[in-house]
């Protein structure tokens, strides 16, 4: 295991039918799952990534997590975006059909579990317009980072940016960043 899995993935001990003492594994934090969904969701807008980012909006929905969110999730999206965004709009999510959920989404649920395309893209787009306003800082990083300049300082601080400053694919895209 490398440095960066070190102190990115945090221990958490689980319990397991037929194991009589926990189970410590090593695990991402909450938080860094909700803004993978959301980078995937705005990146390439599969219908399970609607219906993965509506599922965790409800579950997250009074958690006090709003601005690391945020934050976490333009990371996100600025190093694994083919080109570094400076706004964010949903198209993609848009362009998402019956026929997506039909094919390739509810063949994946429980039988009983049904799923609203038409609220689910309200619920999502409304959340994400509250929560991808950017700051500042945010553009600042997003414009750094589009030019080649990896600031996660204006991001992030403390242990948050102890943890995230040497993100491998972050300097792999610096590195390859063409001038």
């Amino acid at each position: 295991m490398n440095e960066y899995s070190k102190k990115v993935l945090g221990k958490q001990s689980i319990e397991t039918l037929g194991i009589f003492t926990p189970v410590t594994i090593l695990a991402l934090d909450p938080i860094e799952i909700f803004a993978s969904k959301i980078c995937a969701l705005c990146t390439r807008a599969l219908a399970r990534d609607l219906y993965d980012a509506n599922n965790l909006i409800t579950h997250f929905e009074n958690e006090p997590i709003f601005d690391l969110l945020r934050r976490c999730a333009i990371f996100y999206i600025a190093i694994s975006s083919e080109s570094t965004p400076n706004s964010f709009d949903f198209y993609k999510m848009e362009n998402l059909t019956y026929r997506d959920i039909r094919m390739k989404l509810i063949p994946m649920l429980r039988k009983q579990e049904q799923f609203d395309l038409v609220a689910a893209k309200e619920k999502v787009r409304s959340y994400l317009n509250k929560l991808l306003t950017l700051t500042e800082d945010d553009e600042r990083f997003l414009y750094l980072f589009a030019n080649g300049d990896y600031k996660p300082e204006l991001l992030f601080s403390g242990e948050e940016l102890t943890r995230i400053i040497n993100h491998p694919m972050a300097l792999w895209k610096m590195q390859n960043y063409k001038r």
